[in-house]
């Protein structure tokens, strides 16, 4: 179950780091969606969104921070069924979700089970 776990935790990380690295590709879509979806500053929004989705998604992949990681992805993802799935609906209306549930479930699953270091093992040097 633990390496199902951590394969799902690679999985989601890799997502995010993909669609950052999409909006940066195709920064001229995204601003005008950022634009039409009712944001300030659509080109500065765009910018700062994909950079915490790729930096996230990549500590999140490697299992690194990954209770502040999975709740700030998690609140993207709030930013995104608010904005994107109140304008658009359909994809947006469950893609984000999905994304949030997953986010938050590693952020609590990483604050119930922190992992056993060196200094929680008793015996171990």
């Amino acid at each position: 179950m633990t390496i199902a776990l951590a394969v799902l935790r690679t999985l989601l990380g890799l997502c995010f780091v993909a669609a950052g690295i999409f909006q940066l590709i195709a920064f001229g879509t995204f601003t005008a969606n950022f634009a039409r979806w009712g944001l300030p500053v659509p080109g500065i929004i765009v910018v700062l969104v994909a950079a915490i989705e790729i930096v996230c998604g990549a500590l999140l992949a490697v299992g690194a921070l990954t209770r502040p990681v999975g709740l700030l992805l998690a609140t993207l993802m709030v930013g995104a069924i608010l904005t994107a799935g109140r304008v658009d609906g359909g994809p947006w209306l469950i893609a984000p979700p999905l994304l949030f549930a997953l986010a938050v479930f590693f952020a609590w699953r990483s604050a119930r089970f922190p992992g056993l270091t060196a200094e929680r093992r008793p015996g171990v040097q």
